[in-house]
């Protein structure tokens, strides 16, 4: 499963949630495979009332600009601006790393202070992440079943964990900047290692559900000719929970979480290479 010389993904992923609740989701994409060419800037936006709202384009926009301890990104076709400043050095982990196809993450803000203004929809300030991720290899190629992320954020503690189920299974749990020994990742609690506190959730509300051809991909025109079916079908469930750590005597932190779930389908024998 070598990686296809044509084929270069490039993905930013920003969050912010305020202290009330409203939470914030950001990407800029840009995507090279043989003969197509696109970039991608979307927004999804919650508010604590239930309300929905999202906005994306395909017009190539000012990419995001690392300066320093800050990450800024602007985007006029979404009438975006926003800053997250650290709290936390940043982090970088190979993923996969047993597969032939290696993933390189990096996290710029594990943890970060937000602001960011939306034309017609709003300003959000509060705690915030951002990462970036390069991929040479298909994402419909890479040997996953399943995908469980999130991060978790309170004034003095960060928790931010990856679970990939399929051919490589692996868990990845950082605590604070530090990776986490035993670590395990369920779907309603992450568990810091043994006899370590545990992450739970609390007051979830869907931020987003649905397989990405009818969802984060649909914006795309002709995304179904495009596209093989293993991408298009794979299914997406994010949320935002407040979250809880505590260990057998106490609550230790609270603070509000972004999580998500990611399936893909069985492998299509009729992938497009």
């Amino acid at each position: 499963m070598a990686p296809s010389p044509r084929f270069s993904l490039s993905k930013w992923y920003f969050d912010c949630v305020t202290d009330e609740g409203d939470a914030f989701v950001g990407y800029a994409a840009s995507l090279r495979w043989s003969v197509l060419s696109l970039e991608y800037s979307g927004i999804l936006v919650r508010r604590t009332t239930g309300k929905i709202q999202t906005r994306s384009t395909l017009h190539g926009g000012t990419l995001p600009l690392v300066s320093g301890s800050t990450v800024q990104w602007d985007c006029p076709s979404l009438k975006l601006k926003g800053s997250w400043g650290a709290r936390e050095q940043p982090l970088k982990h190979t993923v996969l790393s047993a597969s032939e196809t290696p993933l390189e993450w990096s996290c710029l803000q594990p943890h970060a202070l937000a602001e960011i203004s939306v034309a017609d929809i709003g300003t959000f300030t509060g705690s915030g992440y951002v990462d970036y991720l390069t991929l040479t290899t298909p994402p419909w190629k890479l040997p996953l079943d399943e995908l469980r992320w999130g991060r978790f954020l309170s004034e003095t503690t960060s928790v931010i964990w990856m679970d990939f189920k399929g051919a490589f299974p692996e868990t990845v749990v950082f605590c604070n900047g530090s990776l986490c020994d035993g670590a395990r990742v369920t779907d309603s609690e992450i568990e810091l290692g043994k006899d370590l506190p545990k992450l739970s959730f609390a007051d979830t509300h869907i931020l987003r559900e649905g397989v990405l051809g009818s969802t984060a991909l649909s914006v795309i025109p002709g995304v179904t000719k495009l596209l093989p079916a293993r991408m298009l079908k794979t299914e997406e469930c994010k949320w935002r929970s407040r979250g809880v750590l505590k260990d057998e005597k106490s609550v230790l932190a609270t603070g509000w979480t972004i999580h998500e779930v990611v399936r893909w389908p069985q492998s299509d024998t009729s992938q497009r290479s």
